[in-house]
């Protein structure tokens, strides 16, 4: 305001600071004319100057907002930095032990086709033995039918009157008889035995 009196004041000067009128000249224009003008011209600019504070104020509180949030978004990165190191840590340790449990697991498959191979060969020996066995249980089915007739012909003979040296050969027979059914019994007895520790 001060202002705008001092350039009303200065317009004044120049057109002649007197303030008098005369015959045929215009009538000069007084300072307190501006003032309306400069009122005016300064309710704009105070508010202009309260908008601009105002936008001033915003633009602040925007920018601690910011700060805040970047402040806030550093940390969070900082937390998931050290996440991601302790997941990557993680993963190497997991790939680790995976390997290792993979060469774990190939030593077995390779044990399991191992006992696969013996297995199969232990199941043909057994069935082999079990051959041996049905054969050596009818050798000595036989060898039981054949002492029973050779026993049926000694008593048969002993009640009769033939030659005593047939008889000796007779009791030699059935001596030997007796030896393989005996050897027979020894040989079944072995091959139970093998085939049930298979």
């Amino acid at each position: 305001m001060i202002l705008c009196l001092r350039g009303a004041g200065l317009g004044w000067a120049r057109l002649g600071g007197r303030g008098r009128t005369s015959k045929g000249q215009r009538h000069e224009a007084s300072p307190l004319s501006f003032l309306p003008s400069c009122l005016v011209q300064l309710e704009q600019s105070e508010a202009k100057c309260e908008d601009a504070l105002k936008t001033q104020q915003a633009l602040a509180a925007d920018l601690e907002s910011m700060h805040s949030e970047l402040e806030s978004m550093t940390r969070s990165k900082s937390l998931v930095d050290e996440q991601l190191y302790r997941l990557q840590f993680e993963r190497a340790d997991l790939l680790k032990r995976i390997d290792e449990d993979q060469d774990d697991l190939n030593d077995l498959m390779q044990k399991h086709k191992d006992l696969i191979a013996q297995s199969a060969a232990d199941i043909g020996q057994i069935q082999e033995l079990q051959l041996q066995l049905e054969e050596a249980k009818k050798e000595k089915h036989r060898l039981q039918e054949q002492l029973q007739v050779a026993q049926m012909r000694i008593e048969y003979l002993e009640k009769s009157t033939v030659d005593r040296a047939i008889v000796s050969r007779q009791e030699a027979v059935i001596c030997d008889l007796e030896n393989k059914t005996e050897f027979q019994k020894v040989q079944i007895k072995r091959f139970e035995g093998r085939a049930s520790g298979q």
